[in-house]
């Protein structure tokens, strides 16, 4: 049945280009009028002037052939058809239109002629959580949409929660954190000019909803640029290695990816300079630090930018030692 349906839909394909476009052509004239079309009059003997030796010369010229424009392919048309044709072929096999069978049919043609595409829609392979659903057929209709679809080895997957195949893929993430903890720490130098440019390779936090524990990028930037008016910064060293947190959480939708990492380390000595002298004014150790770092990925750079330090040092413990 589905071989026969199929048969039919390519008979009506072909023809669908050639109703998507077809140029018209303004007929020249035919061989009997072009017969009695009046000559050029000459005279003998007369002189004709420089007028009307050019006009004679324009109307005996014998004008080059216009090429027919090439019929354009419209897209949009073009897929409106294909479907039709499909529907119109699963009719004309015979199965009732409007049944169960029929919209399962429909479902098969189109998947055949019309597949998605053949490659993950996602910059990694994931893994969905249990329980999920499958399903091979294209159009996904067969999953009843209460989580994010995923298509993925030529099958629909839907999940309401996806982890990364290869563990490796939490290596970028977490050495862009990493580089953020070293520039916000200041261990090489005071803060200079440059800070909130610097700050933008890595932090983006425009449209993130917050949480009690936030620390956005204007939070942070706005407590460095204080203390600088007053010739002030503090030097973060840290005295052990960031342990990551072996569960994390991935959030995948149609328009948006996000990471969160929890994370955590030991002894951390915080210091209080003067910007000019680079001389200690205050210090406290700090037992450890604990956070969860927020990442939304972005396709056109393919990168993970930090959107918020939820817990950061600059929200939730620097006013605290300030004091």
């Amino acid at each position: 049945m589905r071989a026969t349906v199929r048969g039919l839909v390519l008979g009506v394909l072909l023809m669908v280009p050639m109703a998507c476009g077809r140029a018209t052509e303004t007929p020249g004239p035919s061989p009997t009028e072009a017969a009695t079309q009046p000559e050029p009059r000459s005279t003998v003997g007369d002189t004709p002037t420089k007028a009307t030796a050019t006009a004679l010369a324009t109307a005996t010229h014998t004008p080059t052939p216009v090429p027919s424009p090439t019929p354009t392919f419209d897209p949009t048309r073009g897929a409106a058809m294909t479907l039709e044709a499909i529907r119109v072929a699963v009719t004309a096999s015979g199965v009732p239109e409007g049944s169960t069978e029929f919209e399962a049919q429909v479902a098969a043609t189109r998947c055949a002629l019309i597949p998605p595409p053949t490659s993950t829609p996602m910059p990694w392979r994931l893994t969905p959580e249990q329980p999920y659903l499958v399903s091979a057929n294209c159009l996904g209709s067969e999953l009843p949409g209460q989580g994010v679809r995923l298509w993925q080895d030529g099958v629909w997957v839907e999940a309401n929660q996806y982890a990364f195949a290869d563990p490796a893929e939490l290596e970028a993430p977490r050495h862009s954190y990493l580089a953020y903890l070293d520039l916000m720490s200041f261990a090489a130098a005071p803060p200079g000019d440059d800070f909130e440019a610097k700050l933008a390779e890595y932090m983006m936090t425009d449209g993130v909803l917050p949480s009690p524990e936030s620390c956005f990028a204007g939070e942070v930037s706005s407590q460095v640029l204080e203390l600088a008016r007053q010739d002030l910064y503090v030097r973060l060293t840290f005295k052990q290695s960031i342990e990551w947190n072996a569960a994390y959480y991935l959030y995948v939708s149609p328009v948006d990816i996000q990471l969160a990492l929890p994370w955590s380390t030991g002894p951390v000595l915080q210091e209080l300079l003067s910007m000019e002298s680079n001389t200690p004014l205050r210090h406290e150790f700090l037992a450890g630090l604990a956070g969860t770092a927020r990442f939304r990925y972005d396709p056109a750079t393919s990168r993970w930018y930090l959107t918020d330090d939820e817990g950061g040092y600059y929200c939730h413990v620097l006013p605290l030692f300030l004091n």
